[in-house]
């Protein structure tokens, strides 16, 4: 099974999927490869959201900003759907400080993907302990947010201030 990435790009150079799986296994260990083959597997395929996703965090780590927005903001609108593209995503606008667009990724995630809860939880609440980031949840708010009731709990039980408790309640 291993091999079946490499078996793939064997046959076919510009498989899609081949190299989408080895420009997963290549990002840490060799950006510059990756991003090959992650631009080969987008020729092949321009509708998957994935592939833009992690050139976009590659395009980021270079400090190619522009590049990495219009990646990733592709990637969201192409793969919707998917919990591990939304989740990046967020966690992209997060590291960018723009937590406007960064929470829709995320409550997307929350909302059909309830056992990410105890992984997304306590960076929510690290996120909401600052009152600057509270705009962005009340806007979210704004509409039924069905896993509220729950993290409200989390927020409850782990929060360092009870201050932050209370904010929360209010919103």
């Amino acid at each position: 099974e291993d091999a079946e990435p490499e078996v793939a790009v064997g046959w076919l150079h510009d498989h899609a999927r081949g190299n989408l799986e080895l420009g997963l296994r290549d990002y840490q260990r060799d950006p510059e490869t990756a991003e090959r083959r992650l631009r080969t597997a987008i020729a092949a395929n321009p509708a998957d959201g994935r592939s833009y996703a992690l050139l976009g965090n590659i395009l980021d780590a270079r400090g190619q900003l522009e590049q990495s927005d219009r990646a990733m903001r592709t990637a969201a609108l192409l793969a919707p759907q998917r919990g591990d593209v939304r989740l990046q995503a967020a966690s992209y606008w997060a590291r960018r400080g723009d937590l406007a667009r960064a929470m829709p990724h995320l409550d997307t995630v929350l909302r059909h993907r309830p056992e990410t809860y105890r992984l997304l939880f306590p960076e929510v609440l690290k996120i909401m302990q600052a009152p600057a980031n509270h705009p962005v949840m009340e806007t979210l708010l704004r509409k039924p947010v069905p896993w509220w009731p729950a993290f409200f709990v989390h927020a409850a039980r782990n929060s360092e201030s009870l201050d932050t408790v209370r904010r929360l309640y209010k919103l």
